[in-house]
């Protein structure tokens, strides 16, 4: 009789093992069920992990500037902007500004690669920096673009003698280069607003 017992006991203990095997090879089916299935392929970012667009449509420079600043991406910053002997940036500052600051007067790609890179050198990771845009005006052409636009920059950087608000009203004009990728080639700043700092006051301090 113990015998007897003994032996479905090991039945059932066998049993209860099978089962539990049969359910781990169930799940395990289920979880590599597209092991074999192709994955999409995952689009390489251009900026070092930072929301990029590839400047094809003039409005991909807007999207890129917004983005170049909330991630502090010196190159993602940079890359918007014209850099060949032919058609060399500029940037005008507003007129006061640019009265009161003399280095604002002739204002290219490596002053603004200079300022950009000391900009977000004084930018921590962990404050506020955002840029919005409110376009007014647009014309694109096949080669050219240029918007009138409503800008509000804040950036909580740590120098204290330099406002942390800046607005006022940005021109920009663009050209579409060889590869078809546009970029800016001129910038005017003007103070909309008295009492508030433009960009142009912004650059001057760094």
């Amino acid at each position: 009789m113990v015998f007897f017992w003994d032996k479905i006991g090991k039945y059932f203990v066998n049993l209860q093992t099978m089962k539990v095997a049969i359910f781990i090879l169930f799940l395990l089916f289920v979880g590599c069920e597209d092991f074999f299935s192709l994955r999409d392929v995952e689009l390489p970012s251009a900026a070092g992990g930072s929301a990029w667009s590839e400047l094809l449509d003039p409005e991909d420079v807007l999207e890129n500037f917004k983005n170049s600043i909330g991630s502090r991406n010196v190159n993602m910053y940079l890359c918007m902007f014209e850099n060949g002997e032919e058609n060399r940036y500029i940037f005008e500052a507003d007129e006061q500004t640019k009265q009161n600051q003399p280095s604002l007067r002739e204002w290219g790609y490596s002053q603004e690669s200079g300022f950009i890179t000391n900009f977000f050198s004084y930018l921590p990771f962990d404050s506020l920096a955002r840029v919005e845009f409110e376009i007014e005006m647009s014309v694109i052409q096949d080669k050219r673009a240029e918007y009138g636009l409503n800008y509000f920059l804040q950036a909580n950087h740590t120098i204290s003698d330099v406002p942390q608000v800046a607005s006022g009203y940005a021109t920009l004009h663009l050209l579409r280069s060889d590869d078809d990728t546009w970029k800016i080639h001129y910038w005017r700043d003007e103070q909309t607003n008295d009492g508030i700092a433009t960009w142009s006051e912004i650059k001057a301090g760094f």
